[in-house]
């Protein structure tokens, strides 16, 4: 008994000791690992960890697959070594029975500073009917027929975004991926009922998901959820906030193109 049981301590040491056998072909393209019936050993584990497994092998996580033109080969490109991005938007109403009552055109500057983290800028100028962003002031003394003016306002701001990669792991397509935005910002509106400026703080959240079709590209849409408290300067000495402020509030669906450095 105790012969056989020595045996099986000595069975078990020798294969903790044993490197881990990767029996499959695999060519883990420039991540220094490659194997054909190889031994990886314990010391290869964590750059194993940073992979996913794929259908056909081992590819790096934050990776796009795309034909080269010149040579007809695929290539992958890692989309962390991208540092900044410009990015062109036109957003219209998310009522698709309103579709057509908001109307912006979009810029952001994204500046990517750590893994999946993006700083952000941005500025948009929209043209709105007043109903689609506000509702009406009875303190300002202003009938209905504001509801059918059509506003202009210009937002911007600054914040930090996330992309992640939950919905491409999920449906197993290597160009998608998800953002997540929040800016802290401004508006400035010009209301042209009573021709009144304001102006006041808010903020904006945007979810989107876009396809990286290249490594200088990518084309998506995206939902935009603005907020901003704005209000104009005194009449007269002393005039009640309440008749100078205005809530501004919207939903709005955006297209997309950015351009990668």
């Amino acid at each position: 008994m105790k012969t056989a049981t020595f045996s099986l301590i000595m069975i078990l040491m020798l294969l903790m000791k044993t490197p881990i056998a990767y029996s499959q072909n695999v060519d883990f393209l420039d991540s220094g690992i490659h194997s054909d019936n190889d031994i990886i050993t314990e010391s290869s584990l964590e750059k194993i960890e940073q992979l996913n497994v794929t259908k056909g092998g081992l590819k790096p996580r934050d990776s796009i697959s795309f034909r080269n033109q010149e040579t007809g080969l695929i290539e992958e490109y890692s989309t962390e070594t991208s540092k900044m991005r410009f990015i062109v938007g036109f957003h219209m109403n998310s009522n698709p029975e309103r579709f057509t009552e908001i109307r912006s055109l979009d810029f952001m500057l994204g500046y990517h500073f750590y893994e999946n983290f993006w700083l952000s800028t941005f500025i948009q100028t929209t043209n709105a009917k007043y109903d689609s962003i506000s509702e009406v002031n009875s303190a300002r003394g202003v009938s209905n027929d504001i509801r059918e003016e059509n506003e202009n306002l210009i937002t911007f701001g600054a914040g930090f975004g996330y992309v992640s990669t939950y919905l491409r792991d999920f449906l197993n397509f290597d160009k998608m991926y998800e953002s997540f935005t929040g800016h802290i910002g401004g508006a400035k509106l010009n209301e042209g009922f009573l021709d009144e400026n304001f102006f006041g703080p808010g903020y904006r959240a945007d979810w989107g998901i876009y396809f990286r079709t290249s490594k200088f590209f990518h084309a998506g849409f995206k939902l935009s959820w603005n907020h901003y408290s704005v209000k104009r300067a005194e009449a007269f000495l002393d005039e009640p906030q309440n008749r100078r402020h205005l809530s501004l509030t919207w939903l709005s669906l955006g297209f997309e193109g950015a351009l990668y450095f």
